[in-house]
């Protein structure tokens, strides 16, 4: 079993390097832009900007951590982290963005929730979608300890606090699957250049307490690796249950962990691990239950069956007006009461029979569709961000001052965009030299958490629903693998001049 599970681990180890091998060459010479509404375009252009770009993050990145590694003694990550985190308070509270469609629903929600008044439950919208209750009982929860709190305000300054958190987690998980200090101190310099990190913080959504108890889960599963102590394993099972509660999203990185902890279990034959992970998956279910059946009681209401995966499967196969895959309504004709589960089925069987027969008459439109759903994801460099903060309004009191920074027109915006681009590109180009790194040697089950998250993500949105604020989350996933790239850059480099100095003194 050991030689399997090795043969497994190469396996998804050398795919995650195909993937961001790729995203790193075709990003050389695309770029896709997000535009009002939520329109997707396509830019070509020559590769010099981007390689310029591309090196000037990875030098900068690499002597920022060269700066950490130096003055480890006098806590100088931590320093940073810190300023780190004012800074990006500073942005998010100045601003302040008023928050629109899905994330005000949830806001508003929670706000009626906390003051005993549940009518938000009789709304179409958690009938369709009451996986979101996760997500209301978190912010209700806030606001049930604080009822003065501005929900939205308050929430974007803790996203920091959780961005940040989760960031530092993250890099401690790569120090742990790689067996070097200094990855540690290379994810850190990625993330603090990550300008997504503090403007995805306008979201006041179940996304980032999704991705902190995540990485929460996945640095105790490695711990737990590393120490075999019984508490580790109680903790993953109880973050990553939590974390599905809040949003189900999370599903990818359960079953990543299953898929790791399995793998582990055939090369160690302790399979211990793997109960924590089974553990962790019937908490996740019966906690994301429990969330909507006391928001029932409370209520006095039964919901309706969610839209099924099945119409969303459809949708995320159709062609729209936003781009290949992404959200086109089709879900929302079944958001009428009066359709019943089996007449939504039997719709979304015929849609996706028709998709499906259409899909096969012509291969090369097919392939054209799902290279540009890749590619409209993955090669969007804002996440999502800076749309998202142009479509709603800002109330802070720099509200006027910061404008530009999402205005479309504007020359701070594209300097921004321009910016998040060779942050992305850098950390495809480091991901995929960290990747290729650790092919050849031997892996482990930490080694793969990462990989195979990403993997996973990349693999449900090429199916479901495409969008490239999805993809913010394996971004952050790919970061300590970047952070070991990074390492083995830095060897290279700063390894060939010491050589070079010993070579010249013997002369």
């Amino acid at each position: 079993m050991a030689k399997w599970s090795q043969i497994l681990e190469k396996t998804a180890l050398a795919l995650a390097a195909c993937l961001t091998g790729a995203l790193a060459l075709i990003g050389m010479v695309m770029t896709a832009e997000l535009r009002a509404p939520e329109i997707v375009r396509y830019v070509t252009h020559l590769p010099l900007l981007p390689v310029l770009g591309t090196a000037a993050v990875v030098l900068t990145a690499l002597g920022l951590q060269r700066l950490l590694v130096r003055f480890a003694h006098i806590h100088l990550t931590g320093a940073m982290m810190l300023l780190w985190t004012l800074l990006a308070m500073a942005f998010l509270l100045g601003s302040y963005t008023r928050q629109e469609v899905d994330f005000q629903y949830v806001c508003e929600a929670a706000r009626c929730f906390a003051r005993g008044d549940y009518a938000p439950l009789t709304s179409y919208y958690f009938n369709e979608c009451s996986y979101q209750l996760g997500t209301c009982l978190l912010l209700e929860g806030v606001l049930r300890l604080v009822p003065w709190l501005n929900i939205e305000y308050t929430m974007q300054a803790l996203n920091a606090v959780m961005s940040i958190a989760a960031a530092g987690m993250l890099s401690a998980l790569g120090q742990l699957a790689y067996e070097r200090t200094d990855v540690r101190q290379g994810a850190i310099a990625l993330y603090l250049l990550c300008l997504p990190m503090v403007l995805y913080g306008i979201h006041v959504y179940g996304t980032l307490p999704m991705v902190l108890l995540s990485a929460a889960a996945m640095l105790c599963f490695a711990l737990y690796i590393r120490s075999k102590k019984r508490r580790f394993g109680l903790l993953y099972a109880l973050c990553i249950a939590v974390a599905y509660m809040v949003k189900m999203n999370t599903a990818i990185v359960l079953l990543a962990l299953g898929i790791c902890a399995l793998l582990y279990g055939m090369e160690s034959r302790d399979f211990r691990l793997l109960g924590y992970a089974v553990l962790g998956a019937a908490g996740a279910v019966l906690l994301a239950r429990l969330a909507i059946a006391q928001y029932e009681w409370r209520g006095g209401v039964v919901l309706r069956e969610d839209v099924t995966m099945l119409s969303r499967l459809v949708m995320g196969l159709q062609d729209g007006k936003r781009g290949a895959g992404w959200y086109n309504a089709y879900i929302e004709q079944f958001f009428d009461g009066t359709i019943s589960i089996e007449q939504e089925k039997a719709i979304a069987a015929a849609d996706l029979s028709a998709r499906l027969a259409q899909l096969r008459a012509d291969p090369v439109r097919t392939l054209i569709f799902f290279v540009q759903k890749a590619l409209s994801q993955w090669l969007e460099p804002t996440y999502g961000t800076l749309l998202y903060g142009n479509y709603c309004r800002q109330a802070g009191p720099w509200a006027e001052a910061l404008a530009p920074v999402f205005d479309e027109a504007s020359a701070v915006r594209i300097g921004l965009e321009a910016y998040m681009k060779a942050w992305q590109q850098a950390l495809y180009v480091l991901a995929a030299v960290g990747l290729v790194k650790s092919l050849r040697q031997r892996q482990s089950a930490m080694q793969l958490v990462l990989p195979v998250a990403v993997l996973g993500g990349c693999m449900y949105h090429m199916i479901f629903e495409a969008k490239s604020q999805y993809i913010y989350v394996y971004a952050l996933y790919l970061v300590p693998i970047a952070g070991y790239g990074l390492s083995v850059v830095g060897d290279w480099v700063f390894g060939r001049r010491k050589r070079r100095t010993k070579d010249e003194a013997a002369i």
